[in-house]
């Protein structure tokens, strides 16, 4: 969760009911009785060999398809277990402990020389990713994907 505290901390001041919850928490479930209890869903589990004690990736399929979201963030050290749930999803991650490299568009601060932290232009980007800041770009370090 402290990983997580400022995006965290954004979604609530927006007005978000915010429940955190580890991956391997015994209690950890989907569902309240017949309905499900929440709209929303950010799995910042990366390195996730399962969600709970057994909830299995079809209830997250099931999740999707009654029309709620789900935010999954992966990082170059992704489990097997994430990456099927991103397959599920339509969600074709690249290979383990690769980085996407822009050798024109790398962010030339923050870089180490390896041409992997690259930055996007063109788009205007605020709350709750920026905590409210207009930005005109953002930086990216991390593993492909494509839909």
């Amino acid at each position: 969760q402290e990983n997580y505290s400022t995006i965290l901390k954004y979604l609530q001041d927006d007005g978000f009911l915010v429940t955190v919850k580890e991956e391997t928490d015994e209690k950890l479930s989907l569902y309240d009785g017949v309905t499900f209890k929440y709209d929303s869903i950010i799995l910042f589990a990366p390195k996730a060999k399962s969600l709970g004690l057994g909830i299995p990736k079809e209830a997250l399929d099931d999740f999707l398809m009654q029309g709620n979201s789900i935010l999954l963030g992966m990082d170059p050290n992704y489990s097997d277990f994430m990456k099927k749930v991103a397959l599920s999803f339509g969600v074709e991650v690249d290979r383990k402990r690769s980085y996407v490299i822009d050798h024109g568009s790398f962010h030339k601060d923050l870089d180490k020389g390896d041409h992997t932290t690259v930055i996007s232009g063109g788009h205007s980007i605020s709350s709750p990713l920026t905590g409210g800041a207009e930005l005109s770009g953002i930086s990216f370090r991390g593993v492909g994907a494509a839909l």
